[in-house]
């Protein structure tokens, strides 16, 4: 009776999966954002940005993009990391075809400074994401 319950809990689990990833991530990422925020002295203005998918214009805007980046697992020294890639977006639902067209477009992208770098994959990223999948906002 124990493992019949166990066995129900666990596919009953597992078909909640998808919605609570999703608002998990949410969390996940505003808390990323937040924290990046306070360590490189960004203001409200650069995050509104950073939501907007705009360039913030400033140094501490640009280095809480790339610190966002870094801790979603994303860039690693300013540079894609192809596997954090690879596994974010599988975990967006994105299939890996569209996911390595859009790394060997990117893959090229960086900067000699860190937060630049981080900012220009971020845009270049995003700009192809919306290419290879119209249907992304």
């Amino acid at each position: 009776m124990k493992f019949l319950s166990a066995v129900l809990i666990l596919i009953v689990s597992a078909a909640m999966v998808k919605s609570i990833d999703l608002e998990e991530k949410k969390k996940m990422m505003m808390a990323a954002v937040a924290s990046c925020k306070s360590s490189t002295g960004a203001s409200d203005d650069d995050v509104t940005k950073l939501m907007m998918h705009k360039d913030p214009g400033t140094k501490e805007g640009k280095c809480m993009i790339n610190c966002f980046f870094e801790s979603m697992g994303m860039i690693k020294d300013g540079k894609m990391n192809k596997e954090g890639l690879l596994a974010w977006g599988k975990s967006m639902g994105d299939s890996e075809e569209i996911i390595q067209k859009v790394l060997a477009e990117c893959e090229d992208v960086s900067d000699p400074d860190v937060c630049e770098s981080g900012m220009k994959i971020g845009f270049c990223l995003k700009q192809n994401i919306k290419k290879f999948k119209p249907d992304m906002e």
